[in-house]
């Protein structure tokens, strides 16, 4: 699922989770994966700065990276993020048998934002919130990733 949004919006976790891949590539920006428990994993790529590490442990909302650009479908500089819900053990991302549809994970059946004043400890690891950081939240964590530059 590509999300087209401005380059330098903050990326946040769908939900609580350990970071298990950081990728680096100099056409599609950096790419980070992270398992979700049991249930699945969670690719984000075409990303312009990471701010997490490989094993870290993040929590639902928290700030992973900014989006950026990529050489894709041959459009230079196609600002989006690139998001995927993929199943564990099927070998990654890399074709259409191995992802599940989001929208089956939405929190509540729709996508929403994160919402830092809302207790999410009620759902599963398993429902998921939107990658991308909304309103006064995105504004507050693109303040802090300007402080982590």
């Amino acid at each position: 699922m590509d999300f087209d949004i401005s380059n330098g919006t903050p990326i946040v976790a769908v939900s609580d989770g350990q970071v298990i891949l950081l990728r680096k590539t100099t056409s599609d920006g950096d790419e980070v994966v992270i398992r979700h428990g049991k249930h699945f994993i969670s690719n984000y790529a075409h990303l312009s700065k990471v701010f997490v590490s490989k094993d870290q442990f993040l929590k639902r909302g928290q700030l992973i990276a900014l989006s950026g650009a990529s050489n894709n479908y041959g459009r230079l500089n196609y600002q989006h993020l690139h998001f995927g819900i993929c199943r564990i053990g099927a070998g990654g991302c890399g074709n259409q048998s191995q992802t599940h549809d989001p929208s089956l994970f939405w929190l509540g059946g729709q996508p929403q934002c994160f919402d830092p004043k809302t207790d999410y400890s009620a759902y599963s690891q398993k429902d998921i919130t939107l990658p991308v950081a909304c309103g006064d939240y995105g504004k507050a964590l693109i303040a802090e990733s300007k402080g982590k530059e």
